[in-house]
């Protein structure tokens, strides 16, 4: 009896350590798991992110140089590329061309103009009669300087005659699917291109028929696939294996990434997948991520191991010192210390990988209602230390973030994401991106503890609003520009209709303006439109709309007016207003001006139909003389 006495009591603790062992590596291992799940989400999202901000980055810029060629300012094709576009910010950019396009019947001309300007055998390659040409022109590498290997027909091929057709229909940025690029007599290269069209500066653009009328030319930014991902992602490139395609099925025709002729890297994790999408346009790019070796670099080892060996390794040690009591009590206790310290030290090695990306890392269990915070919080916030949790959501994004926080605690979404503003107590308004997952849940389904991350995002939202803001002023007047004027008018119509008001649009263009270029110069002749742009703008109401379409044309939106007699009142005090002498650089000059106008809903129920019926009315107050005003006589349509 006392020999079994003393066999058990080592026995039952022996076998209290495993069951504790088992019970320690499950929570260890499955906390792991759900850290290692979260690290791969944020940095899969983020990826995704830094990958479609980098095309609509590019698509702006390219968008920005289309606006600025459209407004005019005295560019040619010949003199527009070099110091009108600068490639900073076009990540993985090989070349920047321009390509006209160029008839059968204008190819001989074309070819004689083209060998005068470059003093070369320019030709068009390859050789051959179409009905259509697209060679390149005119072209910069990404440092900025002149190719010299010019000519080649972008429609010769018809993946490229595709997306320059779509961009030129479009009227904005197209991308291309999988291509071959070479560039100066490079070696070849998987990439992709952008096309962006130019139409004739003044000339409408409005419809797919006036596009195709009017395009002088496209704007082709081409990129090498293998420098576009390593500028964009840096060292996240190494930590992840994409796989970017042009369509639903996995080809070499469709791949993009990795690049033609290379080798995947083995996925370390086939279970953490991601699958999204880039798009630009009408042009979706699907995207797969794996987690490649690297990623383990960034989340450490499974704690769980080296746990699971030492209980092993402790319940054996257990039963032989449970054979000395008095020392076995001791040992025993200092065991337990070290196993608590593991599990601390893993957590707070899981909360040193995140923050070590810049991100904030918060901790919410839901039984106590308790939510702690990393310093990295309040950093982003913009509070005092332990005071993360009093900053308050702007009210109008609260709704969406509530939302999905629910959504995700109903297990209804996986994660949690949400991009809103928080106010600190500094006062101002911080953009976050915050992302998290329940990782453990009651046995009835309840969500028990939630993590996640927040990223100050402040600065990337500052800049896509910069970058709308300015592809929707006219540059030189500080006007908006056709696109924004358009918007405007459309919002303007559908108010209109809706409360049977009446409005005008009016068509403002200076007679003879070129004469003033002529006389006094260019530099005057800009003034001259910005003292004009000035001048209409103060002689109607806040609530109008003055625009600039380009050289000497400005457009006028009159809303909620009263009756037709307002029109007529509101273009005689333009005209008289425009009658007065200007004075630039101590020079008395004086214009006269030509006035259309079209009314809603006498002469035209839609936006083009309106804007059409005044630009007529406008031509027919110059074939009069000029400087005079006339109203449209069409009908409704």
């Amino acid at each position: 009896m006392l020999h079994f006495r003393s066999f058990a009591l080592p026995a039952v603790a022996s076998l209290l350590t495993l069951v504790f062992t088992g019970f320690a590596w499950h929570q260890l291992h499955g906390d792991y798991l759900a850290r290692r799940e979260a690290t791969f989400s944020h940095l899969a999202n983020e990826t995704q992110s830094l990958l479609q901000q980098q095309l609509d980055r590019s698509a702006h810029l390219l968008r920005s140089a289309q606006a600025h060629y459209a407004s005019g300012n005295g560019n040619t094709l010949a003199s527009f590329l070099a110091p009108q576009l600068p490639t900073a910010g076009l990540n993985g950019l090989e070349s920047l061309s321009i390509s006209p396009l160029v008839t059968l019947e204008q190819r001989d001309n074309f070819l004689i103009s083209q060998r005068q300007k470059t003093g070369s055998s320019f030709d068009i390659s390859p050789a051959g009669e179409r009905p259509l040409y697209a060679p390149v022109s005119l072209a910069l590498n990404a440092q900025g300087a002149r190719l010299t290997q010019l000519g080649q027909d972008l429609f010769a091929d018809p993946e490229q005659q595709r997306i320059l057709t779509l961009a030129r229909d479009a009227g904005s940025p197209s991308l291309s699917g999988n291509l071959t690029l070479r560039a100066d007599g490079s070696e070849f290269k998987p990439g992709f291109i952008i096309a962006s069209p130019l139409f004739t500066p003044g000339e409408p653009a409005l419809s797919v028929a006036e596009r195709r009328t009017h395009l002088q030319a496209w704007l082709v930014a081409a990129f090498s696939m293998r420098e576009w991902l390593h500028e964009t992602l840096g060292q996240k490139a190494d930590d992840l294996e994409l796989l970017i395609t042009d369509g639903a099925q996995d080809s070499a025709e469709t791949r993009l990434s990795p690049a033609s002729g290379s080798s995947a890297p083995v996925a370390v994790a086939p279970d953490l997948s991601y699958s999204g999408e880039l798009r630009l346009g009408e042009r979706i790019w699907p995207l797969h991520i794996h987690a490649l070796p690297a990623f383990n670099s960034h989340i450490g080892g499974d704690p769980a191991k080296p746990v699971a060996l030492l209980g092993v390794v402790l319940a054996a040690l257990l039963f032989y010192l449970c054979m000395h009591l008095s020392a076995g009590k001791r040992r025993s206790s200092n065991e337990v210390e070290r196993l608590q310290d593991a599990l601390q030290e893993a957590e707070e090695r899981w909360r040193f990988a995140l923050e070590g990306s810049g991100d904030g890392v918060w901790d919410w269990d839901l039984k106590s209602g308790q939510i702690s915070f990393s310093p990295r919080c309040d950093e982003i916030l913009g509070v005092s230390a332990g005071q993360a949790a009093k900053a308050i959501i702007h009210p109008e994004d609260e709704s969406q973030e509530r939302a999905a926080m629910q959504a995700c605690l109903d297990g209804k979404s996986s994660q949690y994401l949400s991009e809103h503003r928080m106010q600190g107590e500094d006062g101002q308004w911080h953009w976050v991106a915050a992302r998290g997952m329940v990782v453990a849940r009651t046995f009835t389904g309840a969500a028990a503890r939630m993590i996640g991350t927040m990223s100050d995002i402040t600065e990337r939202k500052t800049a896509s609003e910069r970058l709308q803001g300015m592809a929707q002023v006219d540059a030189q007047t500080g006007l908006p520009n056709r696109t924004l004027f358009f918007d405007r008018l459309q919002q303007a119509l559908r108010m209109a209709k809706r409360k049977r008001e009446t409005l005008a649009l009016l068509c403002v263009d200076v007679d003879n303006f070129k004469s003033v270029n002529e006389n006094f110069g260019q530099a005057v002749g800009n003034k001259l439109l910005r003292e004009i742009a000035e001048r209409l703008s103060s002689t109607v109401r806040d609530s109008d709309t003055v625009s600039h379409f380009g050289s000497d044309d400005f457009t006028l939106l009159l809303s909620t007016l009263a009756s037709d007699e307002d029109a007529h009142l509101v273009t005689h005090k333009l005209h008289a207003a425009l009658s007065q002498d200007f004075v630039i650089n101590n020079r008395h000059i004086s214009i006269t001006v030509s006035i259309g106008a079209a009314l809603f809903p006498q002469h035209a129920r839609s936006a083009e139909t309106l804007l059409n019926s005044a630009q007529r009315a406008m031509q027919q107050a110059r074939k009069a003389g000029g400087n005079t005003v006339c109203f449209s006589l069409t009908g409704k349509s």
